[in-house]
């Protein structure tokens, strides 16, 4: 016999399928009108419905989580400023034509080399590149993980699949 805890829902969904009261005696569900016995198929889908409304909350849930832990990841990944990163594709694209033509126009570049101090136009150009393909790669694993969980979670048929879903 089921206790009140776990019948409960499963009442409640009965009597809004069947549009009536219907109540636990024993271990048969009657309606509360007529006393009449809901029949097993009734049962069986009102069980079906909570399982496919739980399954659905949960990989709901599972989606929002592994997006959270996504965006955590790739908020790590990127320490630098927003208001820095806002430059890095204008710092690739100058840093990849001056590696193909070192005669290219560069004042993106230019400019940082003249304030910075640090290395010369080659040794800037270098480390552009060098920190444009790691992120690509550090961002692509990241993406991939990503897609791969999402689609785990899109194909999971039980509970028990979805809660195996963690980041």
């Amino acid at each position: 016999m089921q206790n009140e805890n776990s019948v409960k829902p499963l009442v409640d969904i009965l009597s809004e399928q069947l549009g009536k009261q219907v109540v636990m005696s024993g271990d048969s569900y009657v309606y509360m009108q007529g006393l009449s016995s809901v029949s097993k198929s009734d049962v069986d889908a009102a069980l079906l419905q909570q399982q496919s409304l739980h399954l659905s909350n949960l990989r709901k849930s599972k989606i929002n989580e592994i997006t959270q832990a996504f965006n955590d990841a790739v908020e790590t990944l990127t320490t630098a400023l927003p208001h820095e990163m806002v430059s890095w594709r204008k710092q690739e694209d100058e840093a990849r034509a001056y590696t193909a033509d070192n005669t290219v126009a560069t004042p993106f570049i230019d400019a940082q080399v003249a304030t910075r101090q640090l290395e010369t136009k080659d040794e800037l150009v270098a480390k552009i590149i060098a920190n444009a393909d790691a992120y690509q790669v550090a961002y692509a694993g990241l993406l991939g993980k990503y897609q791969n969980l999402s689609n785990a979670i899109s194909i999971a048929t039980t509970i028990d699949e979805l809660n195996l879903v963690v980041w």
